[in-house]
Parts: C-alpha cells; sequence; structure tokens
C-alpha cells in the first residue's frame, strides 16, 4: 500500500521530529560509566548537574545547547534523566514519512463520555514493565463493529483534550503496534467524537528512549481497526 499524502487531510499533521535520547559523540558501546554517557551522571539537591558547563537542571526544566534541546525527567521516582533532543538525529533525519491507512469517515463515531468520580486513578503498565496509578478521566461508551465498548480515557496536556490508547487487531501486522487517539472533550450532553483516522502511533515506535503507556484491558479491541498510522518509514 503506497503511503498516504499527510497534507491532504490536515488533521493528521503533528510534530515527529526528535523521538529518541541519544548520548553525546564518543560514548564506548560497551561501557555504560563514561562521564556523560547513558547510566551516569551527577545529581545534587534534585538537580541534574553538569560542572563542566556551569548547569544545573531540575525535572521539567530545559536547556538550548546549539541547535540541542536538553529536557531533565524523571521518568519514575527517585530517578533523573537528561532527554536530548537533536534534530541531527539519526532516529529522525531517517524518516521518510509515516504510512497509514486512507482516511475513511466510517470511522469516525460518536460515543458518550461518562465522567470518572474526582481524583479517580488507573492503573497503567508501561514499556519498562512499570505499572502507575494515572488520573481517570472517564470513559467512552461507543459502539464499533456491533460490539458496545467502554474506553478509559485520561488528560492530556492539551486543555479540553482526553486521550487513549488502543491496541487492536491490527497491530504487529497491517500496523507496527498499538496507537494513541485524542479527542475533545465532551458537549453539554456528553457526546465525544472518535476519529480513529487521527489514531497515531506512540513515541516508542520510533525509539526506544519512552516509556509508552500500555493500553489497558478495556482498550484492547479484537477486531481490526483499518484506520490512522501504520508504520514508520524509513530511507534505505
Amino acid at each position: 500500500m503506497a503511503p498516504v499524502d499527510r497534507t491532504a487531510y490536515p488533521r493528521f499533521k503533528r510534530n515527529i521530529s526528535v523521538r529518541e535520547l541519544h548520548e553525546p559523540p564518543g560514548c564506548p558501546t560497551t561501557r555504560r560509566s563514561s562521564p556523560g554517557c547513558r547510566g551516569s551522571g551527577v545529581v545534587r539537591d534534585g538537580h541534574a548537574v553538569d560542572a563542566q558547563h556551569n548547569l544545573a537542571l531540575a525535572p521539567g526544566e530545559e536547556h538550548h545547547s546549539g541547535d540541542k534541546l536538553l529536557k531533565v525527567i524523571a521518568p519514575r521516582p527517585g530517578t533523573i534523566a537528561v532527554r536530548v533532543f537533536d534534530p541531527a538525529a539519526p532516529t529522525r533525519v531517517g524518516i521518510a514519512g509515516i504510512e497509514a491507512f486512507a482516511p475513511d469517515p466510517a470511522w469516525v463515531l460518536q460515543g458518550r463520555f461518562e465522567s470518572a468520580e474526582p481524583e479517580s486513578t488507573i492503573a497503567i503498565q508501561h514499556f519498562d514493565g512499570v505499572t502507575t496509578d494515572d488520573p481517570l478521566s472517564g470513559s467512552v461508551h461507543v459502539k464499533i463493529a456491533g460490539q458496545q465498548l467502554f474506553l478509559a480515557a485520561w488528560p492530556s496536556a492539551e486543555a479540553s483534550i482526553l486521550e487513549l490508547t488502543f491496541a487492536d487487531a491490527t497491530n504487529g501486522v497491517s500496523t507496527k503496534q498499538f496507537r494513541f487517539l485524542k479527542f475533545a472533550a465532551s458537549d453539554s450532553a456528553g457526546v465525544v467524537e472518535l476519529d480513529f483516522n487521527r489514531a497515531f502511533l506512540p513515541p516508542c515506535a520510533f525509539g526506544k528512549g519512552y516509556l509508552c503507556p500500555i493500553p489497558p484491558a478495556q482498550n484492547r479491541l479484537p477486531f481490526a481497526v483499518d484506520a490512522g498510522e501504520r508504520f514508520p518509514l524509513r530511507y534505505d
């Protein structure tokens, strides 16, 4: 199947710039204890510290170094990591595009959103095997392929936008893996629109430096969702 022209369907557009944590040049391939390489570093008072450049960053803080962006994250309690966003990273410049199914209006569905109780959480397992209790916004009641589903959804970083992850029968066959879907919060009647044509691959489909959330049991669909993104396309 030929790649779909994303410009013909503007709602698909998104930034796929840098998706992997890259070690600085000169890091050995067999030792992980070298200064500046993954697995080593200095943490002082909860900050990632680079004494050579007089730099100390707390989790959530960023620093621009030339055309690179350094961002300190705390992926797990008691841990601090530096993620380097490099526009020249091989995992970025090697991407030719994203293969996707042709947009199909049949995959634009309406559902009913039911809010969860305040402070509700959901247990989400991540790619590294860790399970976290994440905020739960509620569930979307929607009928797909003749089946009534109750899909768990949670807040996104965008105002008035919710998101969910889902797996389906295409995973590992005609799509790389599970996918994400964002949608606008419900209207006054509780109606939401799920446009599966906008389903997109998770960051971990492009690089190993991401701890993606695995779809919870109720979001694992037994049928094929032939809509949305399929595979990253890479230059030979």
